[in-house]
This record gives C-alpha cells, structure tokens and sequence, in this order.
C-alpha cells in the first residue's frame, strides 16, 4: 500500500514571551501567546484527520512535551538548528531517512486560510511537477513541497527571509519545474489578527 505523503507543520513552541514579536509589539505578549496556540490548534483540527497525508510537528526549540493538547496524537521532532532555510530543507530532505522517499509539504504554524483543499491542490500539483509553491501576501510563503527528494537539496544561503524578496529568490533556486498554489497571508501584526479574528 502507498503511503501517504508528509505535510510537516513547522512551529515554533508557543511559549509565553517569545515568538510573534511584532504581534506582541502590537497587541502584547498575551495576545501573541495566544494566537500561536489557537491557531496552531486550529492547524491540527483542520488538516490533522485526512488520510490522503499524514500530518506531522516540526518544533523549535524542543520536540516535547506537545505544544498543544491536541498535538499529543501526532508525530513530532525537533527542527534542525540554523536558520529558516537549514530547518526547511532539513524537513524536506531529512538526514537519516529510513523510508522510501515520498511526497512532502512544509507549511508554517502562523498561516491564517489553510484549508484541506489548498493542501490536496498542492499535492495534485506536484503530479506533475517537482516543486510546489505557496506565495505568501508579504512577500514570502506559506507552503513549499516536492516530490523529488532523492535529488541534491537546493542552496537557499543568503536568501533574505522575512523579507518581500524571499518568496522570488527562493522560487529561482529551487530545480526543476515549479508551481504555485493559493496566495494567502500569515499572521504578524495587529492588521492581519483581526483580519483572523473575523474569518476563523
């Protein structure tokens, strides 16, 4: 039987005072604390029960205990070190690999509008492409994925994440054919939570 791709939520550990620094800067350390376990509760909710993938946690900085309570059902494990490029790519291309290599979506833990649907297009998509692309409205991006993951990784030094640019310097590295899906935003400032507040 095949086995169902990985989508790999990428999250930080909502630990009162860090994370979301701008949110915090904005609405304060309570708030930001608690959009990060709320909307990271929402992720697993949503996308956590389909059988077309199996969902899984990439936590930083420590994989345990489970960051919500409905984590503790799901695998999870500690991101790479380095920066956001290292931990992506140590996702998408894992060292110790045990298993056959098979199709793998990374998604941040701060993305607002996810919905199964833009995870089972994306996944549709790399049917016929290598890569796969979800562009962000600040200039980044909320999902990566490939299906080519016998191949070399690719080399995303120096690119300016966080930035309007990262989204087009990282779109140029990647090798082979790419595509793109659904452009939606994530949360950082106070704009974008009552924009959240509003849709959830």
């Amino acid at each position: 039987m095949k086995s169902p791709a990985r989508l790999i939520i990428m999250a930080r550990q909502p630990l009162f005072g860090t994370g979301k620094r701008r949110l915090a800067a904005e609405c304060g350390e309570l708030v930001a604390w608690q959009f990060q376990r709320r909307n990271l509760e929402r992720l697993i909710r949503t996308l956590g029960n389909d059988p077309r993938w199996q969902l899984e946690l990439a936590l930083t900085p420590r994989s345990s205990p489970a960051p919500v309570p409905l984590a503790r059902r799901l695998p999870r494990h500690s991101q790479q070190a380095g920066d956001l490029g290292q931990r992506i790519l140590g996702e998408l291309f894992p060292p110790h690999r045990k298993t056959p290599p098979r199709p793998c979506l990374v998604i941040g833990a701060d993305i607002a509008a996810v919905r199964p649907r833009h995870i089972l297009l994306a996944l549709r998509a790399m049917h016929h492409r290598d890569w796969v692309l979800g562009p962000a409205e600040d200039g980044g991006f909320w999902l990566i994925g490939t299906r080519v993951n016998r191949r070399k990784a690719p080399d995303f030094t120096g690119v300016p994440w966080g930035t309007a640019q990262a989204f087009e310097i990282v779109r140029q590295r990647l090798p082979g054919s790419c595509t793109l899906v659904d452009r939606l935003y994530d949360v950082d400032e106070a704009s974008d939570l009552e924009r959240w507040c509003q849709n959830r």
